[in-house]
């Protein structure tokens, strides 16, 4: 079935000989971070899975799948960031002799679940203020790790913008994967803990016996945090042989897409139907990606919710099964509508020689 998927091939792009400008995202911040996220307890590498029926369905040489549904049993790579700031945050109290920090975030799901897990490892109490489409299942399982949870009316902006305003009254400690004028340190920070994912899968890349780099990564996006992450890192680590870089998200919240038409930062059109993918459901990029991701991206895919079902039962019944939730398949529901459109796989460039890597 044939699904308006909107392709925009960034004009804006580096070159593959264009060397990455360290920002704030680096690969001599990332070797400290991945030392302390290996002293981590609960620490094990996600695996990397190979996929061959999925490859032969759409019509490319391989697919590899970072399966970050298995990161310490929490269900994805959010609390690498958040967790991370939370422990910095907590060693930096300790260092002065100071009283553990209050930690509050907003969040539709995962980030908050990440938060809330981190400042449960450090002993610190959490609020994580959540939007009205946040479900109740997601906010259950955010208060099984010890955080305590508040209500907001209207969508996730309001719901930051009310933390920050108690967090500002109480003297809380922002954790905000997201960034605004005069809030920048946190979100990088947590952007560079995202990097672990991505160094991970190449090492796990190279120890495959036939190592073969990918020719496409396929990344989600929310606000582009974690793409920033995942984007600075390969850019950085493999220079000129970088794979094609593509930003997937929600046609219901295409922030990235709509950034890369207007040349500037420019939300999306608000949708009143909003979208399943409730985890990339953001209008506004985050500042501080954009500045690895404005010209690092060299696609920008918006995928329908219709992909989504799809995506998710094929996964679930390929060997070996993935487990995805509704926000994690936009890169395979891009991959397979690219194989319904042969327009779309032609302009991303994929064919039967080329390796896949989504997460």
């Amino acid at each position: 079935s044939s699904c308006p998927v909107t392709h925009l091939r960034n004009s804006a792009r580096a070159g593959p000989a264009a060397t990455y400008q360290p920002s704030t995202i680096s690969l001599e911040r990332h070797a400290e971070v991945f030392r302390r996220v290996k002293a981590w307890p609960a620490y094990a590498p996600t695996p990397l899975l190979s996929l061959p029926a999925m490859a032969a369905r759409v019509g490319v040489g391989r697919v590899y799948v970072k399966d970050e549904g298995q990161r310490f049993g929490l269900g994805s790579f959010k609390p690498l960031g958040g967790g991370l700031v939370v422990e910095d945050l907590a060693l930096a109290a300790a260092a002065k002799g100071e009283a553990k920090p209050v930690i509050a975030t907003a969040s539709a799901g995962n980030h908050g679940i990440g938060v809330a897990w981190g400042a449960q490892q450090a002993g610190c109490r959490s609020l994580v203020y959540l939007h009205g489409g946040v479900s109740a299942g997601a906010e259950a399982t955010i208060r099984r790790y010890g955080a305590e949870t508040v209500r907001v009316e209207g969508d996730y902006a309001a719901s930051v913008r009310a933390c920050a305003a108690d967090a500002a009254e109480h003297g809380w400690e922002v954790v905000q994967d997201t960034s605004w004028p005069g809030y920048e340190a946190v979100p990088a920070r947590i952007y560079q803990g995202y990097t672990v994912v991505a160094e991970e899968m190449l090492e796990q890349l190279r120890s495959e016996l036939s190592p073969s780099m990918p020719t496409h990564v396929l990344i989600n996006a929310g606000v582009g945090g974690f793409a920033a992450g995942m984007c600075a890192h390969l850019w950085e680590r493999l220079g000129s042989e970088r794979p094609r870089f593509i930003a997937v998200e929600p046609t219901e919240a295409n922030c990235l897409q709509c950034s890369a038409e207007a040349g500037a930062l420019t939300a999306s059109p608000h949708s009143d139907a909003g979208t399943v993918q409730t985890g990339l459901d953001c209008t506004e990029v985050a500042e501080v990606a954009w500045r690895v991701l404005a010209t690092g991206v060299d696609d920008f895919v918006a995928v329908p919710d219709a992909v989504v079902e799809p995506a998710m039962r094929l996964l679930a019944d390929d060997s070996p099964a993935v487990v995805a939730g509704h926000s994690a398949v936009a890169g395979i529901g891009a991959l397979l509508a690219a194989a319904a459109q042969p327009g779309l796989q032609q302009s991303l460039g994929l064919g039967p020689d080329s390796v896949v890597a989504a997460v």
